[in-house]
């Protein structure tokens, strides 16, 4: 079962992560956050924190080299982990209230129109 708190070493670890290794990103109904490395060891620490995500592995192809990514879209976990980080963040604290923002203003059932579950 995931935590339901992040202690504070790991928050400062977790949000320096995400404003220099990771991204908020958006589509139009959910919100996304990934950090990108090409050591696993640095995509699996996130996951050891919030417990939670999934870590993809991407094998070298042409002129990238092998990387790693951990990812979480579902909406409590975009919400845990953002509200967990959102004193800490600098770089990425308006992407950050924008997401919390997004998922604040919808009822349950305009997440995901497709039928597709999100978590």
């Amino acid at each position: 079962m995931p935590t339901d708190y992040i202690e504070e070493p790991e928050r400062a670890w977790l949000a320096c992560a995400i404003d220099s290794e990771g991204s908020i990103t958006s589509s139009k109904y959910q919100r996304q956050v990934t950090i990108t490395n090409t050591d696993i060891r640095f995509c699996s620490r996130c996951f050891e924190i919030t417990e939670r995500g999934n870590i993809y592995h991407y094998p070298h192809f042409r002129h990238m080299s092998e990387y790693y990514r951990w990812s979480i879209g579902g909406k409590d976990d975009v919400e845990f982990v953002l509200n967990q980080l959102l004193d800490r963040l600098i770089l990425k604290k308006d992407k950050a209230l924008e997401a919390l923002s997004f998922y604040a203003n919808k009822t349950s059932h305009q997440y995901n129109k497709r039928g597709k579950v999100l978590r």
